[in-house]
């Protein structure tokens, strides 16, 4: 086979996240080893698979994008089991294309994907083997799902077909819950199928990991236990890793009944299975025929690379014919064994949600989680509270619940976490219990016990990880991560990696030449760093995370790789930088630290009003907040104090723009950005727009005289981010000293990786003079991918605080064409026949409707700003129905629909190919490759 096509799972949203970013790029380290070419539909543009692709095409995971690239690319094969639902979902939408297009269907074949994800089929399947499923009935209609639920009684659950992350479902005690909820199911259901269901209230949740080959060959690689019982997503759920409350005739009921189940499916590849137990009793809940969330965590905790073997399961391999790569000898068909304990634990953000639920339930809510490794279950709790910041929300008696904490959990669990005495030893992941001999460069830290390992000899470098992810820190920083190791490797250092979240292509097993997969805490990285004794820590790449503590790690004498911690500081310090400016002559928002209400009330007064409230050192723009008038600022009050000061600043009526760029102190890279939305909405939810043609010719080089400045003042050598307000002069909003959010964006953009220019400004120094300008060959747009469904009760707005979850980008010839596949790649938007518009909408994003004949309706709402419709906007989120939630998206997308008209969006300008720059043996810095043009 020459050619094979892979789905993505698009943008990161709540339920489906970066572990198919890993899913996806073992899949695609698979394709390389049998020298087939990769091709990759996924308009994820942060995402570390799009450097491993052969070509990627940044377009809408949709029917009709995906029968173009099929038409241009003419593939032999696809892969569907690697990008999430909307892989799958893809998948089974093009069975017909694809069968009349003679395109092979790699892995499970679309029969066995639509036994598993259709509810009344599945369970047809797996009565006909035999094995037990709870009382439930198939309801196709409102009406028939009520029915249903009266005749099996109250509570019941409401499972959806074709869904993700338990969107839509919910638990019902009673009917008039039931009649309230089930509308909503029905709506995030593409097929409009119900399971409705015996709620299995505090049974124990237990998954397993199956892999299974075409000759049926079949292996239960994990065990997990959910914490947490039954009624709770699993997503939400505190899980441990082996099962740890099971007796072996249970164990091996649940592993021989999840092993029919992939058999019933006709499995050839990766599945998860779950199941319910109650003493001798248990019921099979469902199955994904696919890579899932548990399946990354599982490959993490066991070390065994699930997605890598179910790539080459796809190609035809069976297991016995695929060597282990721990022990290099032995076969791929075995089954880990772990002589330590693994606990995930989940990480929400709901307290950045206006009327969000915080209540843990049957849909999945959670933005992140981290994964901690110990010698028992007292040294991950220990390690977990470690971790758990006080916004966190856990679930375990230790881990405190939102509701009703101890309700349905094994009284096993309650075990106190152990203290911090002993020093910490390094111990090997081999998947093996030590029963064979390993190699394996995976580790965690333990104490009480000898090191596994010796010291990494050579010229070395910690990259720290982002850890778990939550608004504001996602995958583009993984990306950031892994691509400063790699590009460090090709001047001479070898680059250890330490993360604790199983979602990340940074914590496979062979991704960097040493993994410390554990805790991300400076006494953790002070310990690490006294055992291989690094020529310097990577502190920017993380993101806000790992960067705010950089100075504190420069004061324990650890070396930074790039910006000294001093700089940073001073940086993120904003009385501190906004003096900085001043003493430069730089342009800023008149402004004052305030350490008290009344010095707040008395600047606004002075000033006038709306005014900016923001915090120091945060993350996502957390805690920040616009004023017009009295009233609003009284909110921010517990906001503002002596211990925690605030620099509060006149609010400009302004456009917004920034510029991504990488320095060796003296000479300045850089990317200059436009946003769509005017200040006032955070850069994290802003459309983005690369070339930035709008922003006049004098101001952006006022701009890049800034950078320069800023650069060569703080000795700033490696990445930064610089925000700007535009209006008749040039302000200076925040300056970053560390990879954005935007970088990968830019990267793919100008075909120029900043992190490997980056590696190059630091350790040897850019070329040329002054400031350089990195240019597109193409229009590229990036746009904000929201999660409103999933966070129930939330009040879908923006403003200067962020709340997406993801992203996702197009590029094509014209503005208007890059513009509209990029809004199209967001879930769940669709070009409207019908739209309704709120509020103070300039008069001609209407008429453009008009224009293109969409008419009064809601299959889009067109609002901005705080106003009394949350209702309307719930309704929305609730429906699937797509929302602009600003003046100038709204305008800009009604324009570009008058520009589409009767044209079709254009395909096959719409990727970008793969440099594959660590691949290449005959590549040295000093080839200049790195900023060549790659469209």
């Amino acid at each position: 086979m020459h050619k094979v096509l892979i789905f993505g799972s698009g943008g990161i949203k709540i339920a489906e996240a970066a572990e198919f970013d890993y899913s996806t790029s073992q899949a695609l380290k698979a394709l390389n080893e049998e020298n087939i070419e990769s091709v990759l539909m996924n308009p994820n543009i942060a995402t570390v698979q799009i450097d491993i692709a052969d070509k990627t095409y940044l377009l809408p995971l949709e029917k009709n994008f995906a029968e173009k690239v099929i038409d241009i690319e003419k593939p032999g094969g696809v892969l569907l089991g690697f990008g999430g639902q909307s892989a799958l979902s893809l998948g089974v939408q093009l069975e017909d294309y694809l069968r009349l297009n003679e395109v092979k269907v790699l892995g499970t074949q679309i029969d066995g994907i639509e036994k598993a994800l259709s509810r009344g089929l599945f369970k047809k399947v797996i009565k006909d083997k035999g094995l037990p499923t709870p009382p439930s009935f198939s309801a196709n209609t409102e009406k028939e799902a009520l029915k249903a639920a009266m005749d099996i009684g109250f509570p019941v659950i409401v499972r959806i077909s074709f869904n993700l992350g338990g969107r839509g479902s919910f638990v019902a005690w009673n009917k008039s819950d039931f009649e309230k909820a089930i509308g909503k199911a029905f709506a995030n259901s593409e097929v409009k199928n119900v399971l409705v269901e015996k709620c299995l209230y505090h049974w124990k949740e237990i998954e397993f990991e199956i892999i299974r080959d075409k000759r049926g060959n079949s292996a239960a690689v994990a065990s997990l236990e959910n914490i947490d019982p039954m009624g709770i997503h699993t997503g939400d759920s505190v899980v441990i890793a082996p099962s740890q409350t099971l007796s072996d005739a249970e164990y091996q009921m649940l592993r021989s009944a999840s092993l029919k189940v992939a058999e019933a499916i006709e499995l050839v590849g990766e599945c998860n299975v779950q199941l319910a137990l109650n003493g001798e009793d248990y019921y099979i809940i469902e199955t994904n025929p696919r890579m899932s969330r548990s399946s990354a965590l599982a490959s993490k905790v066991t070390g065994y690379p699930l997605a890598y073997i179910a790539a080459k399961l796809a190609l035809g391999y069976t297991l016995d014919e695929l060597i282990n790569e721990i022990t290099k000898k032995t076969t791929a068909f075995f089954e880990p064994a772990m002589d330590y304990v693994a606990l995930k634990v989940p990480r929400w953000d709901n307290e950045k949600f206006e009327g969000a639920d915080t209540t843990l339930g049957s849909e999945m809510c959670s933005t992140g989680e981290f994964l901690v490794m110990g010698k028992s279950i007292g040294e991950v709790y220990e390690k977990a509270l470690h971790m758990i910041s006080e916004d966190t929300i856990s679930n375990i008696g230790l881990l405190v619940s939102s509701k009703e904490p101890v309700d349905g959990i094994d009284p096993f669990f309650f075990q106190k976490a152990e203290g911090n005495d002993g020093c910490l030893k390094q111990k090997q992941i081999d998947t093996l219990a030590g029963e064979f001999p390993a190699s394996t460069n995976y580790l965690y830290t333990t104490k009480g016990y000898e090191n596994d390992v010796e010291r990494d000899e050579g010229k070395k470098i910690l990259c720290i990880g982002a850890g778990p992810f939550r608004i504001g820190t996602s995958v583009e920083f993984d990306w950031a991560v892994m691509n400063f190791a790699k590009a460090s490797k090709l001047y001479g250092y070898k680059a250890h990696v330490l993360n604790c979240n199983p979602e990340t292509v940074s914590t496979d097993w062979d991704e960097s030449d040493r993994l410390y997969f554990d805790v991300i805490t400076e006494d953790r990285i002070s310990a690490i760093n006294s055992f291989e004794g690094y020529d310097g820590v990577v502190a920017f790449a993380g993101g806000q995370t790992t960067n705010s503590i950089a100075d504190k790690l420069e004061k324990r004498g650890i070396k930074l790789i790039g910006t000294c911690g001093k700089s940073v500081d001073l940086a993120e310090n904003r009385k501190k930088f906004s003096k900085l400016l001043e003493e430069l002559g730089i342009k800023q928002p008149e402004w004052v630290e305030a350490r008290s209400m009344e010095e707040v009330f008395s600047f606004a007064s002075s000033a006038g009003y709306p005014v900016m409230v923001r915090p120091s050192y945060v993350l996502s723009g957390s805690g920040m907040s616009i004023a017009r008038n009295e009233e609003e600022l009284s909110i921010a009050r517990a906001k503002v104090s002596n211990e925690y000061p605030a620099v509060v600043s006149k609010f400009l009526n302004a456009a917004e723009a920034e510029m991504d760029c990488v320095s060796d102190g003296e000479r300045v890279y850089g990317v200059t950005i436009e946003h769509i939305e005017r200040a006032g909405i955070h850069s994290g939810d802003s459309t983005m727009k690369i070339p930035a043609e709008r922003i006049e010719e004098k101001k952006k080089e006022r701009m890049h005289e800034i950078a320069l400045s800023l650069a060569r003042e703080l000795h700033i050598k490696g990445p930064f981010n610089i925000q700007f307000l535009l209006n008749d002069e040039v302000n200076v909003l925040e300056l970053n000293l560390r990879a954005s959010r935007s970088m990968p964006f830019s990267s793919r953009a100008t075909g120029s990786n900043l992190m490997f220019l980056a590696a190059e400004a630091i350790y040897k120094g850019l070329q040329g003079r002054g400031y350089k300008e990195l240019l597109p060959e193409k229009y590229f747009v990036k746009s904000p991918q929201f999660s409103w469904s999933q966070l129930r009760g939330a009040y879908p707005c923006l403003g200067p605080e962020m709340r997406s979850t993801g992203e996702v980008a197009s590029c094509g010839d014209s503005y208007y064409d890059a513009l509209l596949k990029s809004w199209l790649s967001v879930k769940p938007n669709r070009l409207p026949k019908t739209v309704h518009i709120e509020g103070d909408i300039p008069s001609e994003v209407k008429m453009n409707f008009n224009r293109c004949r969409v008419v009064e309706g809601l299959d889009l709402l067109v609002t901005e700003g705080h106003r009394n419709d949350y209702r309307l906007r719930r309704e929305c989120a609730d429906k699937n129905v797509p929302m602009i939630l600003s003046s100038e998206l709204a305008l800009e997308i009604s324009r570009a629909m008058v520009w589409l008209g009767d044209r079709e969006l254009n395909a096959d300008k719409s990727f970008i190919k793969s440099t594959k720059l660590i691949t290449l043996p005959s590549y040295t810095p000093e080839h200049d490759s790195i900023r060549k043009k790659s469209l």
